[in-house]
């Protein structure tokens, strides 16, 4: 990567390991926003296979491009940012909002709207308003991402399992409040609809992949009665399992 270049980075489900400072590992949440300025390789990255959804970007600090200059003006951009660390996190509604704007679909695949949305947060980066979003890197750096990434793990297996905040809270050694907080604040979402959204996407998996009974499907995922399962499953996705399989069938 060119020297010339800022790397901005977005996780929107994860927690990503990009590298080491000071032999401390370094490690970006959910929903906050990675700014940095050093020349790193993509494969100073790693999180769990098959489970990451991010948005990584690329941008020459130097203003050539025509269209951006309507905007910016000549010279460099992010001045606001022109300070002697190498990296930054910020937080704040604008940027969960920007991204989360991103996951539209149809719209997120027009050109247009892409580099009117390009444009917007390299104009929040810009702002004196980004560095008042600047959060501490002590404050994401804490002992938390050993408990919660063990918790998320287990979660994961175990989809045919009803686990409550206690259960956890017994097992990983940690106070019922603190593990709520820590896990709504890192991944956005609380425990019980992190673990349904879980049950739910393999459940989907499951109808389209599979000729499985719905209520085998039910089963694997923790709900011994398909009536109720048919009904949780129906305020996620709007159908039925048996509507939904019918539907990626006509589809596919």
């Amino acid at each position: 990567m060119s020297k010339n270049v800022i790397r901005i980075d977005y996780s929107y489900n994860e927690i990503v390991e990009f590298g080491k400072s000071k032999n401390k590992k370094l490690y970006l949440f959910p929903g906050i926003l990675k700014f940095d300025k050093r020349i790193m390789d993509q494969n100073n990255y790693s999180f769990r296979k098959g489970h990451y959804q991010g948005i990584t970007i690329l941008v020459k600090k130097d203003i050539k491009d025509p269209f951006l200059k309507q905007f910016f003006g000549e010279g460099k951009l992010f001045g606001s940012f022109n300070q002697s660390e190498d990296y930054f996190f910020l937080k704040s509604d604008f940027i969960k909002n920007f991204f989360d704007s991103l996951l539209i679909p149809d719209i997120s695949d027009s050109l247009l709207f892409l580099r009117l949305k390009a444009i917007e947060l390299l104009l929040y980066l810009s702002s004196e308003r980004a560095t008042k979003d600047i959060i501490s890197k002590q404050k994401i750096s804490i002992e938390k991402i050993g408990i919660l990434r063990d918790i998320q793990i287990y979660l994961d297996n175990n989809l045919d399992r009803k686990i409550s905040l206690t259960f956890l809270s017994n097992n990983f050694h940690i106070s019922e409040s603190k593990l709520e907080y820590l896990f709504k604040d890192t991944y956005g979402i609380t425990i019980h609809d992190y673990f349904l959204i879980q049950k739910i996407d393999y459940a989907c998996q499951m109808l389209k992949n599979t000729n499985n009974k719905i209520t085998d499907i039910a089963n694997e995922v923790g709900y011994e009665n398909a009536s109720k399962f048919s009904a949780v499953f129906k305020n996620r996705k709007l159908l039925t399992p048996r509507e939904y399989r019918y539907l990626n069938k006509i589809i596919n």
